[in-house]
């Protein structure tokens, strides 16, 4: 009894060490995640990427006037079918919700990161063990961020991905303790959910969500059969359900609407994603292989890997044969990154077991500095990473001054990249905006407004015609006897204040 009672305590306190262990090692991961994510913001206080202008302007316009208004917020012109609603209306929800200033948007990728290493944490453990998860989460702390793949310094509705697929994932293969109804309705809702707020991350999930149901179609389990048909239900239902979202997009843009091309690729995928991570990816493959025979998830880890040679394939015919359709080349990089994580962190815990074949603890050493090399060349390609900005201190400084100083209802007109940025500050319209690619509406624009700074700003006809009043120059002077320099590059048209 004695014995009994003492290997009870024993067995009771190794497992609380572990768990006490393993919040500490998550916990520092996530304080490396949120160290990488704000990297970028530490020498400059903005949003980074164009698109994150973008979804914050948008983001205004539903929290002023509701998700059913086509009217660009920056031009007052119609504008093309938002199929981003979803992510968009969660947005205008923390705007509602927080009031959040621009500078302040800067933090909410460091929520989204920190949520995504805990829910990838989750799933990873459920699916192969509490290592795995801890090196998976690891990795995707350490994902990175430029301006083609994106990441997740950068607020987009992409990095959705990473906190949305392995929770779906977790409902598809009942890694949760819900019951069966339960869990099929929380991935109808994360599905839906997914295809109203970022179409790419979402036909990833459903790439995987047909495989998995294929392989459980094929299976000789009556129950694995059963399973498919209950899964390819959700599929179906949640894309009759996201149907309004894609029809009038894709009555406005026709086919053209799921092709897409891109002027730049981003070097090989094992460069991007990190040298020795993509090493023990391919050794993670032969690891999870070699043991799905003897696993219960095996099905699970088959369609993972599945879907990433359709991501891989994806990449492939962009870069060979620059063939795109459906999911944009630039977007396959998250998901895949995010599959490619799981699957090196067997590749890494491999190194133990070299721990049985010799008397010193060799392997434990090998994953030590494996990972120590890791979290290194890491960090040193994320703080090397060249971000471009929109606007400088200065701007930002000079548009607080004219939201100060003008009614909201002035129009103005500038850089149109700088655009991206005034309209969200000051809550003014613009003239003219980069476009995000070729438009019909928007070239005449750009070529107006360029001919316009080009003759020194002097054609006071255009302005009064488009109603313009302020007119904002980056470093041209403007001569025009109608306008007033009344601030730092800010001129007003017949002097109105």
């Amino acid at each position: 009894m004695l014995d009994g009672a003492v290997y009870q305590r024993r067995e009771k306190w190794m497992a609380d060490s572990k768990l006490g262990l393993t919040v500490i090692l998550l916990v520092l991961v996530l304080f490396l995640s949120v160290a990488l994510t704000y990297y970028p913001h530490i020498s400059y206080q903005f949003p980074l990427h164009v698109d994150e202008w973008y979804h914050i302007a948008t983001a205004q316009s539903i929290a002023k006037t509701g998700p059913l208004t086509h009217l660009s917020i920056y031009t007052g012109q119609l504008s093309p079918v938002d199929i981003e609603i979803g992510y968009h209306t969660l947005l205008a929800l923390v705007l509602i919700l927080f009031e959040p200033s621009i500078t302040a948007w800067t933090y909410i990728p460091l929520i989204l990161q920190v949520i995504a290493v805990l829910v990838v944490f989750l799933f990873v453990y459920r699916l192969l063990g509490r290592n795995e998860a801890l090196i998976s989460a690891l990795l995707i702390a350490l994902l990175p961020t430029n301006v083609t793949i994106g990441g997740p310094a950068f607020l987009i509705p992409e990095n959705l991905g990473l906190i949305f697929i392995p929770l779906a994932l977790l409902f598809a293969f009942r890694l949760t303790t819900l019951k069966p109804l339960y869990n099929y309705i929380g991935l109808f809702l994360v599905t839906v959910f997914l295809l109203y707020s970022h179409p790419p991350t979402a036909l990833v999930l459903l790439i995987i969500l047909f495989i998995y149901a294929l392989f459980l179609l094929l299976s000789k389990v009556k129950s694995d059969r059963k399973l498919s048909k209950y899964l390819i239900a959700v599929i179906f239902a949640s894309v009759i359900v996201a149907l309004p979202n894609y029809v009038p997009y894709l009555g406005q843009r026709g086919l053209g609407g799921i092709s897409f091309g891109l002027p730049v690729t981003v070097g090989p995928v094992f460069l991007v994603y990190g040298i020795l991570q993509s090493l023990f990816f391919v050794v993670g493959i032969y690891v999870l292989i070699k043991a799905s025979g003897r696993s219960k998830f095996s099905k699970e880890v088959w369609s993972l890997l599945a879907t990433a040679v359709v991501l891989f394939g994806i990449i492939i015919l962009f870069i060979w044969f620059k063939v795109n359709y459906l999911l944009p080349y630039q977007r396959v990089f998250m998901p895949l990154f995010l599959i490619m994580s799981i699957f090196a962190a067997s590749g890494y815990l491999s190194l133990l077991r070299l721990n049985r074949a010799k008397g010193l603890r060799l392997g434990s050493i090998l994953l030590a500095v494996a990972l120590i090399a890791t979290i290194y060349l890491s960090i040193h390609e994320d703080v090397t990473t060249p971000y471009y900005h929109l606007i400088t201190q200065q701007d930002y400084l000079n548009f607080l001054w004219i939201r100060a100083n003008y009614p909201s209802s002035s129009i103005a007109i500038m850089n149109p990249y700088t655009a991206r940025a005034f309209t969200p500050i000051t809550g003014m319209r613009v003239y003219a905006v980069e476009p995000f690619g070729p438009s019909a509406a928007y070239t005449p624009l750009l070529s107006n407004e360029s001919a316009f700074f080009a003759q020194n700003c002097s054609d006071t006809s255009f302005l009064r015609a488009n109603n313009i009043s302020i007119v904002y120059t980056d470093n041209a002077t403007c001569v025009n006897s109608n306008l007033t320099l009344v601030h730092n590059g800010t001129y007003v048209l017949n002097y109105e204040r």
